[in-house]
């Protein structure tokens, strides 16, 4: 597991993008920094995220699947285009939403026995659906909205913790055994 460093803007999968050598995998933390926009024309698969400049996501899938980084996906910066984003990666993990602009489009919690918490005093907007197939996700802090402006959907080995946030949806979609 390596930490990749934007070199500049560039493509995510090319590896002058990157001060390290080569392209990040499985496992990386990827930071992209200040001023640099990295654009995915592919899905592509990290440990974890934190940007600083700009993601765009042009409508592709950042899977995210550390074990180590307790901020999973943290942003400071923008998202541009449509960024799809699905967690799979073991431990509670967070997603920090700090005062960054743009929004996720779709947001997959695929992390089976482990809780996806936001921020305290995060505000989260998904403006495509929030889809929670194994885990939780649990909104912290009394400061927090969650916003999905698409659907809800929680399978039978899913569940939504509300912890003193307001959450706006569109609507509701729970399997047996899936939890609110």
């Amino acid at each position: 597991m390596a930490t990749f460093n934007s070199a500049g803007s560039g493509n995510a999968n090319d590896d002058a993008t990157w001060t390290e050598s080569g392209q990040p995998a499985s496992g990386d933390h990827c930071i992209i920094a200040s001023g640099h926009t990295v654009t995915l024309t592919a899905d592509e698969l990290w440990g974890s995220a934190r940007v600083i400049g700009t993601i765009a996501g042009g409508g592709h899938t950042l899977t995210l699947d550390s074990t180590s980084d307790d901020n999973i996906f943290r942003w400071d910066g923008t998202i541009s285009g449509n960024l799809d984003i699905t967690i799979t990666g073991g431990n509670n993990k967070n997603i920090k939403d700090n005062s960054g602009t743009g929004d996720i489009r779709n947001l997959t919690i695929n992390n089976s026995g482990n809780t996806i918490n936001t921020g305290d005093g995060t505000s989260l907007t998904i403006s495509g659906d929030l889809t929670i197939t194994a885990g939780t996700l649990s909104t912290t802090g009394s400061n927090l909205d969650l916003t999905v402006t698409g659907n809800v959907i929680i399978a039978a080995a899913g569940g939504l913790i509300c912890n003193s946030s307001t959450v706006i949806v569109n609507s509701f979609t729970i399997s047996s055994g899936g939890t609110l």
